[in-house]
């Protein structure tokens, strides 16, 4: 089993790397998987 963990900051990312994290991912503004997600 792997643990992947969104992260949208270099201090995100280290933090889960330090709690155990295997794998990150992150996106920016115009591609990612919520660059079509409406909060309406």
């Amino acid at each position: 089993m792997e643990l992947l963990s969104p992260v949208k900051n270099y201090q995100t990312a280290k933090g889960v790397i330090q709690t155990g994290c295997d794998a990150i991912y992150f996106s920016s503004m115009s591609f990612g998987a919520r660059v079509n997600a409406s909060l309406n």
